[in-house]
């Protein structure tokens, strides 16, 4: 299963040398855990089988992992919920029913 946001993506949205390997293990869990709230909230599958989400909004949910997965990063010890700039790029993506 090939996550849609790469370890390499994350390091330079968080601006991490890419040689920094200490925290790899974290920082691919933030990128699986990012995708499933993002999957979540859009009410989509991104990686599966037969992914719902349409090829033209791959780039947005990108960006929305790369941020939810930054912020998580850089608030560690908060249990806060996603950042409203992450719902707002996302919103549109929500698919009901």
């Amino acid at each position: 299963m090939t996550e849609p946001v790469s370890l390499d993506a994350l390091k330079v949205q968080l601006r991490l040398d890419l040689s920094y390997a200490d925290e790899d293990g974290y920082l691919a869990r933030l990128i699986v855990a990012a995708r499933r709230a993002v999957e979540r909230a859009i009410n989509h599958t991104i990686v599966a089988a037969v992914p719902t989400l349409p090829a033209d909004d791959l780039p947005v949910v990108q960006q929305a992992i790369l941020m939810l997965a930054a912020y998580w990063y850089d608030q560690r010890d908060a249990a806060a919920a996603e950042p409203a700039s992450v719902m707002a790029l996302i919103r549109p993506l929500r698919r009901w029913g």
